[in-house]
């Protein structure tokens, strides 16, 4: 699994599920903030909108084509 500079480990499985989902689903890199954002809401994973991990994401869904 791609390390998404969450806090915890628990915040990069959601991060990834999110980020998996979309893949999946064929969703681009702005779906997926989207996410994020509703997340970002939950104080155990607030860091989800932080600039290493947004940069991580994008890198992932740039290299699948969907940004």
């Amino acid at each position: 699994m791609i390390d998404y500079a969450m806090f915890t480990e628990e915040g990069n499985v959601m991060v990834n599920a999110i980020v998996t989902a979309a893949i999946d689903m064929e969703r681009d890199y702005d779906y997926v903030m989207d996410k994020l954002n509703i997340l970002q809401e939950t104080e155990a994973y607030s860091e989800c909108c932080d600039t290493e991990v947004r940069e991580t994401v994008y890198e992932v869904m740039r290299k699948e084509g969907l940004v």
